[in-house]
């Protein structure tokens, strides 16, 4: 298992938000990417204004 900090930010209601977390997977990062960026996309498609700006991933030494 590999340990990632992840940092997502994102806006709505026309402020900028940094959501920040850490997280252990047995996939790679490109999956890691794909699935923060799907599931923030689910959650802002209810909002009038929300968009995903960046995703960021990196891996943390154990």
């Amino acid at each position: 298992m590999c340990k990632y900090r992840c940092y997502v930010r994102w806006t709505s209601g026309g402020k900028e938000y940094l959501s920040n977390f850490t997280t252990e997977t047995n996939n790679g990062v490109s999956w890691l990417y794909s699935d923060i960026t799907k599931s923030y996309n689910n959650q802002l498609r209810y909002t009038i204004d929300g968009k995903l700006i960046n995703v960021e991933v990196e891996e943390i030494d154990s």
